[in-house]
Parts: structure tokens; sequence; C-alpha cells
């Protein structure tokens, strides 16, 4: 055989590692796309959460303690701290009963979890 005759299949070798080197740099892309997009989502729920939580309406606070609760369960590592920060931060501000008792049992859940974390960052200070 000479090289003349198996160019064809060179060509045809140099293209299919040139689509597998392009497929994975998609996957790549596409993964970090996606990566991107759900902490995005994830960072507009906090917000809205968060927003939920300093409403008038006490349902409205309701959905924002349980929003919260739900967020501190992802598998983003700075949730639980971040929810647990807000909560205990309305913690000391007069709510309903009814938002008082929810907001017990979303600190219940979600300072486990923070108390974990603790060797990275500290937790409020309660002293005072």
């Amino acid at each position: 055989m000479s090289v003349v005759t198996d160019v064809p299949a060179y060509a045809a070798a140099l293209a299919a590692v040139v689509g597998v080197g392009s497929l994975i740099v998609n996957a790549s892309k596409n993964r970090d796309d996606r990566r991107a997009a759900s902490h995005h989502l994830l960072e507009e729920r906090f917000a809205a959460a968060v927003g939920n939580l300093g409403a008038e309406n006490g349902s409205l606070q309701i959905s924002g303690v349980v929003a919260l609760q739900f967020l501190a369960r992802t598998n983003d590592a700075e949730m639980p701290y971040r929810a647990a920060l807000v909560l205990i931060s309305n913690s000391k501000i007069h709510h309903h009963e009814s938002v008082r008792t929810v907001m017990v049992a979303a600190l219940q859940e979600v300072l486990p979890a923070t108390l974990s974390m603790s060797h990275r960052r500290p937790l409020l200070n309660l002293a005072r």
C-alpha cells in the first residue's frame, strides 16, 4: 500500500479524533453552563426566600422559612450556613407565633449542618 492510497483512511481517522475532541469540549462547556445556571437559580431562590421572610404577611414569612430550610438541603456547600445566619438573625425579630414555630423547626434542622461547617467559619456570636 502506498501513502497516497492510505490518505482517505488517515483523513477519516483524523476527522474522528477531531470530532471526539470537539464533543469533549462541548460536553465540558455544557456542564459549566448548567452549573452556572443552577447556581444563579439557587441565588434567586435564596433572595426570594429572604424577601418573603421580611414580608408583612405571616403566610409569606412561613414560606420564606420553609424555602430557606429547603435551600439548606441543596448540594451547595455554603447554603446551610447562609440559611442559618438568616434564620438566626430573624429569630430576634418579633414574628407571629406560627412563624416562630416553623422557624424553630427549621433551625433545628439547619443548625447541625451549619455547626459541622464551623471549623471553616465562625457562627454568629449570640452572647449579647
